[in-house]
């Protein structure tokens, strides 16, 4: 058993990260059949403290009893661990009898933001052992694979040498979980990359001849979610992106879509929609709303992946009359 406070966990946790001994301590942490965490709340912890902590109370779930005290209410964990993702999924794991914690948020003021927060989920996912398919099972059928196009941004944001270096997907991927890997890992090229169009189809030409449409569809999503560049700049991108075209107009489309839904698009939302799919972001928004219509479910493949071909053949019609 160990006993000790929040505050000189966190202390030890980045005294044994700066002495290059992280490892060996998060070990023997896991190796205690019981651990208490006191007085968490007493005092703010930074945005590295909390992620620490997590990645180590993450590392017990289910295997090792782990108590944790406070003398503050769950709604006001948030100001000590500053953000409601990790919060919430810090609750998961301490409160395991409580999941639907998340529903409820999406069924209410998430609901704006449910493609980021499910995105969001993927960086829990990303720091936490288990399985892949249990994990995103409990979230929305259609959504969830946007959990693990969150876990590929996260490697790619976090370990873009050690992949870019040619070190494989995480091998508790399977099926299609690969190809949502792929669409985050791509989305996070565009900045990793610096922006450039050129640098981004240098490095997505390194890869595997089918990872490609996958990788372009993230850079196409984040090259108008996240913007800004000019339109110059996003013309070289359309350009750069042949032959993919298609999946990079999708990734575009699933972006004009998640900004209408949250209420924030922006002028420059237009202008990119407008150089890499002729379309504004409203009716580039319309286009993967009418992809929804008599969506089958998960069958051979996931109706999520269906989704994305409707809208790629839709572009790729165009792209063909174009020509």
């Amino acid at each position: 058993m160990r006993f000790t406070t929040a505050a000189a966990l966190v202390h030890e946790l980045i005294e044994a990260r700066d002495e290059k001994r992280l490892l060996r301590f998060q070990k023997n942490l896991s190796r205690q059949e019981l651990l208490i965490v006191d007085e968490l709340g007493f005092v703010p912890l930074s945005k590295t403290g909390a992620e620490m902590l997590f990645e180590i109370l993450s590392q017990r779930y289910e295997r090792s009893s782990t108590l944790v005290t406070s003398n503050l209410p769950f709604a006001e964990w948030t100001e000590v661990l500053g953000s409601e993702r990790l919060t919430g999924a810090l609750l998961d794991r301490l409160t395991p009898w409580n999941r639907s914690r998340v529903a409820k948020f999406l069924m209410g003021p998430g609901d704006p933001h449910a493609y980021m927060i499910h995105v969001g989920a993927g960086w829990v996912l990303a720091r936490m052992p288990g399985s892949v398919e249990k994990f995103i099972a409990r979230f929305d059928p259609l959504l969830r694979w946007l959990i693990v196009d969150g876990y590929g941004f996260h490697e790619a944001f976090f370990h873009w040498p050690r992949y870019l270096g040619g070190a494989p997907v995480p091998d508790r991927l399977h099926g299609y979980a690969l190809r949502a890997f792929d669409q985050g890992f791509g989305r996070c090229l565009w900045f990793v990359e610096g922006t450039d169009a050129r640098r981004i189809a240098q490095t997505i030409a390194g890869f595997p001849p089918e990872r490609r449409g996958d990788l372009w569809s993230g850079v196409g999503l984040a090259s108008v979610y996240a913007g800004e560049v000019g339109e110059t700049e996003l013309q070289l991108l359309r350009d750069s992106a042949r032959p993919f075209i298609p999946q990079l107009a999708q990734g575009v489309a699933f972006a004009a879509k998640a900004r209408q839904r949250a209420g924030n698009l922006k002028p420059y939302h237009d202008l990119a929609c407008g150089v890499l799919c002729q379309l504004s972001a409203a009716e580039a928004a319309q286009v993967s709303d009418d992809a929804l219509e008599n969506l089958p479910s998960d069958g051979a493949q996931p109706a999520y992946e269906i989704w994305r071909q409707r809208i790629q053949q839709r572009f790729f019609l165009s792209t063909e009359m174009v020509r």
